[in-house]
């Protein structure tokens, strides 16, 4: 499973912090957004849609394609 945090709606709320890091990075006691997140669900692959100049530092979502068994008998 992948775990996308997003900027989109609250980036400008928390400046000038996240002008170096995106919000979910940003620390709340011991642990950032992300790491508490990814403690809770267990989950080690996370990636992060923020802005242009950040995406380059942090991990852009990967588009997966689910394969399935019916996926030979389509494919011509």
């Amino acid at each position: 499973m992948q775990l996308v945090f997003s900027d989109a709606q609250y980036w400008e709320d928390f400046l000038p912090l996240t002008f170096t890091r995106p919000v979910a990075e940003m620390r709340c006691g011991i642990l950032t957004f992300s790491e508490r997140w990814q403690k809770i669900l267990g989950n080690t692959e996370i990636s992060f849609f923020t802005e242009a100049y950040l995406q380059k530092k942090f991990p852009e979502p990967e588009k997966k394609r689910k394969s399935f068994p019916g996926n030979k008998f389509f494919a011509q």
